[in-house]
């Protein structure tokens, strides 16, 4: 199945979403490295030298603000910058690591737990595979997401501090004339 070009977003997502399940189905950030690792051994014009400006109405940053925020420290510490990441490739290997079902199994792991009931260790059980579910699907969208974005602006990183600290500006301007 391929995309049209009169597929919507949502379509395309869910063709996105349909590869990386038959190709990498435990961590969508892998497949995303070895598809950037892939156009940057090839003569690809998706990963230019030159910086291409989002579309206006990409909801991108409205979507993703807090993950972005949240994976960027954990990849590359508590107020690093996207830019300081060598390629594509590179942040998305970074992001393989942490994804939620990595950090999960690390989590199990380190569980020492007192004794519980059955049935509340049962229900906490289920209640945390629901939960890990959730992350895994929203880690997912935010690697779908990035993958475009990074497919439409050539591949660049810096791109991600802008949208950031412009949000944040943004912000802040809206919360000041909100309270004059």
């Amino acid at each position: 199945m391929y995309a049209k070009s009169s597929d919507t977003k949502a379509d395309q997502d869910l063709i996105n979403r349909v590869k990386m399940d038959a190709e990498m189905p435990r961590n969508s950030a892998i497949y995303a490295y070895q598809y950037f690792l892939k156009l940057s051994t090839q003569k690809n014009p998706i990963l230019t030298k030159e910086y291409k400006q989002l579309p206006d109405d990409s909801q991108f940053i409205d979507k993703h603000y807090n993950d972005l925020i949240k994976y960027r420290d954990l990849i590359c510490g508590v107020g690093g910058q996207f830019s300081e990441i060598p390629s594509a490739c590179e942040l998305f290997l970074r992001l393989s690591e942490v994804h939620p079902r990595r950090i999960s199994q690390i989590e199990s792991n380190n569980n020492t737990s007192a004794n519980t009931s059955t049935i509340s260790a049962s229900t906490t059980t289920k209640i945390i595979d629901q939960l890990l579910k959730l992350q895994i699907e929203r880690f997912d969208q935010l690697v779908i997401d990035l993958m475009n974005t990074l497919k439409l602006n050539g591949g660049h990183l810096f791109v991600l501090d802008l949208l950031i600290y412009n949000k944040q500006v943004f912000d802040h301007i809206e919360h000041t004339n909100h309270n004059v």
